[in-house]
């Protein structure tokens, strides 16, 4: 089974953007389920299980999990960022999009493209272009 990081990553990215569908989605959420077996208090495969959880559109589990997330390290911009990401799909978008602003204030390095979809979302594209030229896989792909 893949550790934790790059290449779970890059099974969701498979799953969802390069054609993996649902099979692969599945071995990510494997992957993840195992990493979080590994070490139980690691937070990057819970983000990574809760964003698993909202594709699969289970949005309230999502949402507690991002919450407990939060309120375990309220300083960790990649949390902020996984709440943004449920709170979207569930339609939240003025919360979601502080959750974002407050992401892009913890961080050092900008990585969340999807907020772009977030600030699209609400008709600000002057914002929403921010997160695009700040993403690099973004800024890469066009």
């Amino acid at each position: 089974m893949p550790r934790l990081g790059k290449p779970l990553v890059r099974y969701y990215t498979d799953a969802r953007f390069g054609g993996g569908g649902p099979s692969m989605l599945e071995f990510s959420d494997a992957a993840a389920e195992r990493e979080l077996a590994l070490d139980p208090d690691s937070p990057g495969p819970v983000a990574e299980l809760t964003i698993h959880r909202t594709a699969h559109g289970k949005l309230v589990k999502a949402q507690v999990t991002a919450l407990e997330l939060l309120r375990r390290r309220p300083d960790n911009a990649n949390n902020h960022h996984v709440l943004s990401y449920v709170l979207r799909y569930g339609g939240s978008l003025d919360e979601a999009a502080r959750q974002c602003d407050l992401a892009v204030l913890l961080a050092t390095k900008v990585v969340w493209g999807s907020c772009s979809a977030t600030f699209m979302e609400l008709g600000n594209y002057v914002r929403a272009m921010d997160f695009v030229r700040k993403d690099p896989s973004i800024a890469r792909a066009h």
